[in-house]
Formats: C-alpha cells, sequence, structure tokens
C-alpha cells in the first residue's frame, strides 16, 4: 500500500557531501566534487554509487553503508563511462532505425505506396483497435512535423502520401508499433533482410531495441540495468537459421546490455557491409573501470567471461567454440 510519506529533506551540497563521507564513502571537498554535484545532482549520481553499498548478510538488501575503499570520484567514473555508452549504442541504434524504415519502405511499399490506409495489410484482430489508433498517431505526427519533405508532401499530394516519404516522420516506437500490427506475411518480407526466420522473435528484438534507445535517448541509466523486456527464444523450426543468437539463452539473465549489444552487431552486419561498430564496441568495453574488490566488474552489465569472443563470432559468422556458463571477473 502506497504510504504518503514527507519527501526527504533538501541537502545543500555541502550537506550532501557530508551525508556521503558519514556513511563510508571517500570524498574530496574539491571543485570537481562540487561541480559533479551541482550539474549531474546528488540522486543521479547514487545510481552509480548502488553497486558500492554494503549489504546486510542476514536479509541481503543494500544498507546506507559503503564498502571500504569507494569513493565518489569513482562513483563519477561509472557516470562518465556509462555517459559515452549511452552515445555509442544509440550510434547503432540510429543506423538500425533508419534501415527498418527503407526496408519497409521498399518491401512493403513496393505491393501498395498506401498500403498503411488499406487494413488488409494488417492483423484482422487490430482493425477495430490498435490499427486505428495507430493511424491517428500517425496523422499527428504528420501534422506536427516541420520537415520540409513532409510540408512539400502534404501541400502537393494531400493525404496520398507515400510510405517511403511517411516514414521520414516515425520514431523507434512508432515504426515497432507498425511492424507489431502487420500480418506475418508483410512483416517477414522485412525481418528477411536482417537474417530472421521467424518474424515473432524479430519482433521481440524491436521492442528490445525500442526500450534501449528511450533509455538512451533520455540519459537515463545503462550501468547495472535489468531491463523490462527480453527477446523471445527462436521457435524451433527457426533456430537452425538463427543460430547465432543460441550463445544468449545459456545466460542466466537475457536483460542485459550485453544481450542487446550481441543482438545489434547481428543487424548491423545486414545494414552495414563492412560495419565498426563491433570493434568500437569491444575496444570501449575494454576501457572500463573494474574493481572487482568493490563489486564492479563487466559482470553487473550481464558480459560472460568470453565475450569478446562472442562478439568476434557473430560478428565474422564464426562457429562456436565453447558454451557461456560463467560471467566476467
Amino acid at each position: 500500500m502506497t504510504q504518503n510519506c514527507p519527501p526527504k529533506p533538501w541537502l545543500s551540497i555541502e550537506q550532501q557531501i557530508l551525508l556521503m563521507i558519514s556513511r563510508g564513502l571517500i570524498v574530496n571537498n574539491s571543485p570537481e566534487t562540487v561541480n559533479a554535484l551541482r550539474h549531474f545532482g546528488y540522486y543521479r549520481l547514487s545510481g552509480y554509487s548502488y553497486v558500492l553499498r554494503e549489504t546486510d548478510a542476514g536479509t541481503g538488501e543494500k544498507l546506507n553503508s559503503f564498502k571500504p575503499g569507494s569513493s565518489f570520484d569513482y562513483v563519477v567514473k561509472l557516470y562518465s563511462f556509462d555517459k559515452n555508452l549511452r552515445l555509442l549504442m544509440l550510434d547503432a541504434l540510429e543506423k538500425i532505425e533508419i534501415s527498418l524504415r527503407a526496408s519497409v519502405a521498399y518491401s512493403i511499399g513496393g505491393k501498395d505506396p498506401l498500403f498503411y490506409k488499406n487494413p488488409s495489410f494488417f492483423r484482422k484482430e487490430y482493425w477495430d483497435t490498435k490499427y486505428p489508433d495507430w493511424i491517428k498517431k500517425q496523422e499527428k505526427k504528420l501534422t506536427d512535423s516541420r520537415e520540409d519533405c513532409i510540408k512539400h508532401n502534404v501541400e502537393k499530394y494531400g493525404e496520398n502520401i507515400p510510405i517511403w516519404v511517411l516514414c521520414q516522420v516515425w520514431d523507434f516506437g512508432q515504426l515497432s508499433w507498425l511492424l507489431q500490427l502487420l500480418t506475418p506475411d508483410n512483416v517477414k518480407l522485412v525481418c528477411q533482410s536482417y537474417g530472421f526466420a521467424g518474424h515473432q522473435h524479430f519482433l521481440s528484438w524491436l521492442v528490445c531495441f525500442n526500450e534501449l534507445r528511450n533509455i538512451c535517448a533520455h540519459h537515463s541509466r545503462l550501468w547495472n540495468r535489468k531491463f523490462s523486456f527480453a527477446p523471445k527464444k527462436p521457435s524451433n523450426k527457426d533456430l537452425k537459421l538463427e543460430e547465432w543468437c543460441i550463445p544468449l539463452y545459456e545466460q542466466r539473465d537475457n536483460r542485459t546490455l550485453f544481450f542487446r549489444a550481441y543482438g545489434i552487431i547481428q543487424f548491423l552486419k545486414f545494414i552495414e557491409v563492412r560495419t565498426v561498430w563491433a570493434d568500437r564496441f569491444t575496444s570501449y568495453m575494454k576501457k572500463f573501470p573494474s574493481q572487482p574488490e568493490l563489486g564492479v566488474s563487466l559482470a553487473n552489465l550481464g558480459f560472460p567471461k568470453n565475450w569478446d569472443d562472442l562478439i568476434t563470432h557473430i560478428k565474422n559468422d564464426l562457429p562456436r567454440t565453447s558454451q557461456v556458463t560463467n560471467h566476467s571477473d
């Protein structure tokens, strides 16, 4: 039951520093510390210090006290690493989003440039519910758009805007929503372009990417996060064509960042002939400021011990050499 407790008291930056020190965090009262608290915020940074807090041996609950050796400077390092990680993810997700728009416009637009107006392209169970909602949202996007290409087409063609123009106003959510509503045969026209045999498995990845994209775009924390959604496991008849994903389902938890990065690399293989994103990602993650003695490592992000080998395998379509059983230190 929700309790109407009074809010925690406002604390000055000096009081915030004293509070952290009283809980065992090593804090230097320096201009850099003050600047971080003023411009990042105590509460925002606390999401990165949570893993440094001691644990009650009996209940397993996190305590307010920090593990010996924990420092505010290290919290800021985690925060800065996470910030650049979000930018790296957004770079990949942008490529995927734009490619998906083009794939929908080309594959399904070839059958009918105005297919989005034709209910027969959509699953019958959505004709009176989700499909009209999608159309309503689409109309609002057109009305609100300030893109020159949209204004030109609206003035010239009125409501008959071809899909390759219309898709320019979509965000990842609108795009994923559309694909969820289409009939399976239409979705397969798109998913096969990315090495998927089963449309349900493909669609579940889009849901995961959309969640990841929203987290990154709104500057939320990726570090030590368990995501809400997980991709569906391919059906037995599709698994032979989608063996790339088998190592993912050998992990203890498939709601981690590594799981999503692995899927991103699979998509990018079909988007860029010589993609270097996997190399950039591997190089950056090897710079992660691990401190195993404080319980901080890539394992917090779901990275198995042989994570870089797995990325090399999927990037180059190499055969698997071992199963994933342990997480990285």
